[in-house]
């Protein structure tokens, strides 16, 4: 196998406790979405201190070999350029990124750039924090819509 191969995915679903806790959203613009991947569509924007119900948590590991990156998620850990072609586009920290490809000192990114429209570009690796597995939690807003949200941006209150 090619190193970088996704060889198993394990998902753990909370069954107790979670339908009664409360979270509340921890960073300035968060997007909920559709299912428990960066791939899903974003059906709503969260905001920082707004509180939420957590209906489940869902726990996605992937085990790899070797040490490669390539389809897994990252966020940037802090605001940097991405570049789509030659044109530098400033993202914001925590800004959700798929790795598709290595290029030097560079992750080949696909980002999404707004709801509608995804783009692949460039970004200097020190830039990306790699997600070595992918902590989701279902919640439902105040106002009754739901969807699911990382668990870098959330906190249980």
């Amino acid at each position: 196998m090619k190193a970088g191969m996704i060889l198993c995915v394990m998902a753990m679903v909370c069954t107790m406790g979670c339908g009664n806790d409360t979270g509340m959203i921890t960073a300035n613009l968060v997007n909920l979405r559709s299912g428990p991947s960066t791939d899903s569509m974003v059906v709503a924007r969260l905001y920082a201190n707004q509180k939420v119900r957590i209906i489940e948590k869902q726990v996605m590991t992937t085990k790899q070999e070797g040490q490669g990156v390539i389809g897994k998620s990252g966020i940037l850990n802090k605001q940097a350029y991405i570049y789509i072609g030659r044109q530098p586009y400033l993202m914001n920290q925590a800004k959700a990124v798929r790795i598709i490809g290595v290029r030097g000192s560079a992750y080949m990114v696909e980002v999404e750039v707004d709801t509608m429209q995804k783009a692949i570009g460039y970004v200097k690796m020190v830039d990306v924090e790699i997600l070595n597995s992918n902590v989701w939690y279902r919640v439902r807003t105040e106002n009754g819509q739901e969807g699911w949200v990382f668990e870098r941006f959330i906190v249980r209150t």
